[in-house]
């Protein structure tokens, strides 16, 4: 097998066909609702869970822990099957498929936890639901994030792709960070499982 040649790459890149405006906001518009997620998970969901849901902190805590956990040792796996998966749609988009709406579901199962459950109970749907998502969330962003690098090898359009992906992730952020306050302030929602059902329904239907 010949070594790597860079000189040889970078020929290619000049030779393929630019790629489309459409297909670099295709690949990053998923970022706005990643990064929407991602500012309920980590802002939101515990106060969310000890004060409103009634959960207990040491069940949280040790949920937290044992997902974070399983996340760790899923993260190289989803790497090491979506490498050698082969299919008629590439090895990264049918873990793409599978992945983003199951994701959905169980982020939205998350902060929609039943009104009858507390305590224990309410621990144990936090544990199901977050350990679920993400593991789907793995199942999904591990492939997403690979095949950005294999849409182009032209560096200036690599530049591009995940720069319009960033500027997604930033309105993602900045959405997430004003949801609460425009549900509660704005639109006089009080209950605070309804704004955080409703935050939660709004980026997993952006993500799917």
């Amino acid at each position: 097998m010949k070594p790597h040649d860079p000189d040889t790459t970078a020929e290619t890149a000049k030779t393929e066909a630019p790629m489309p405006l459409s297909r670099m906001i295709a690949y990053g518009a998923p970022g706005f609702a990643g990064a929407g997620m991602a500012i309920p998970i980590g802002v939101l969901m515990p106060v969310f869970y000890s004060d409103v849901v009634m959960a207990p902190l040491g069940t949280i805590a040790l949920a937290i822990a044992i997902a974070r956990g399983f996340d760790a040792l899923t993260d190289p796996l989803m790497g090491w099957l979506s490498d050698r998966t082969r299919s008629r749609f590439g090895r990264r988009k049918p873990w793409i498929a599978l992945g983003v709406p199951l994701c959905a579901i169980f982020f939205y199962l998350l902060f929609a936890p039943p009104e009858q459950i507390t305590g224990q109970a309410a621990g144990l749907w936090f544990g199901v639901t977050y350990t679920a998502y993400f593991l789907f969330h793995t199942i999904y962003q591990v492939p997403h994030g690979a095949l950005g690098s294999e849409l182009t090898l032209d560096y200036d359009e690599r530049s591009r792709l995940f720069g319009i992906q960033s500027l997604f992730i930033l309105v993602g952020v900045l959405a997430a960070s004003v949801a609460p306050s425009i549900l509660t302030a704005g639109l006089g929602i009080e209950n605070q499982r309804t704004v955080h059902a409703l935050i939660a329904g709004i980026f997993a239907v952006a993500l799917v």
